[in-house]
């Protein structure tokens, strides 16, 4: 399932190469998904990738929008469509690593 879901970095990445089968959705700070943990105010990068996996894991039990969220991109993956989650911080750790996992999870679950 690797190939269904990327997460690629906004300023390495050519856009040009996806096509109607790609979906391709900002995960940067003041989105929906991006990470509100800041690498040094709150913590090395190890640190803040952790902290928005606690943070999704609390709002998917919490946050019906969230989880609206989650599983929409859910059904887009299963459709055959592949997600292109797009941040600034790969090929490091990143908050869509974690967000690809849970959608995997999720999908192997039988979501």
């Amino acid at each position: 399932m690797n190939d269904k879901i990327l997460v690629v970095n906004r300023h390495h990445s050519n856009s040009n190469k996806y096509d109607e089968n790609h979906i391709l959705i900002y995960i940067g700070r003041g989105t929906i998904f991006g990470n509100k943990f800041i690498i040094g105010k709150d913590g090395d990068r190890e640190e803040v990738v952790e902290k928005y996996k606690q943070d999704l894991r609390n709002a998917w039990k919490n946050n019906e929008k969230i989880k609206f969220e989650i599983l929409k991109l859910v059904k887009y993956v299963k459709d055959g469509y592949i997600l292109v989650f797009i941040c600034s911080c790969k090929p490091k750790l990143c908050h869509g690593d974690v967000l690809k996992y849970v959608i995997e999870t999720l999908i192997s679950k039988g979501y």
